[in-house]
């Protein structure tokens, strides 16, 4: 239980508190005008083919949006890589540090890490930092299970 609290639930506590309190804002205007152009309010009809960002994923976003309309579709996914992300970082900072200080500091080390580098994040938001931060924890992650590497690489070879 207390590994699934600091690698899953932790996470999210810290994004909704930081949320809450501090706000979320986007870091360019690039985001509120993918937004207009997705829902229709920027162009005579919602725009489907924004390859540039979303690489097939704006047809989707745009139905959504049509569907839909009061839900922040945009916000919502992205966030929720987010959190993807940021429980990919504390699994492996807590795989790193759990031999060698006590859980309790642990917890309190990544409270501590959100809170220095994490945070901003969270508060300045861009359709191409989640992406990034994704794959670079996504990179981490796999990098510190070498054991898994051949079966996951056999597996991938021969799905087919």
């Amino acid at each position: 239980m207390p590994q699934l609290f600091r690698r899953v639930l932790l996470p999210a506590l810290l994004l909704l508190l930081a949320g809450w309190g501090l706000g979320c804002y986007f870091e360019t205007n690039d985001d509120p005008v993918i937004i207009l152009l997705l829902r229709g309010t920027a162009a005579g009809a919602p725009v489907t083919d924004l390859h540039l960002y979303f690489h097939g994923f704006s047809t989707l976003f745009a139905r959504l949006y049509q569907l839909f309309p009061e839900v922040p579709w945009f916000g919502v996914v992205l966030y929720a890589l987010l959190y993807v992300a940021t429980v990919l970082v504390f699994s492996v900072l807590d795989q790193l540090l759990i031999g060698r200080v006590s859980p309790t500091k642990v917890t309190w080390l990544l409270v501590l890490f959100f809170l220095v580098a994490w945070l901003e994040h969270g508060l300045w938001f861009n359709y191409s930092r989640v992406p990034v931060l994704l794959a670079g924890t996504g990179i981490l992650f796999a990098a510190q299970r070498p054991q898994h590497r051949g079966r996951c690489w056999w597996g991938c070879w021969h799905s087919g």
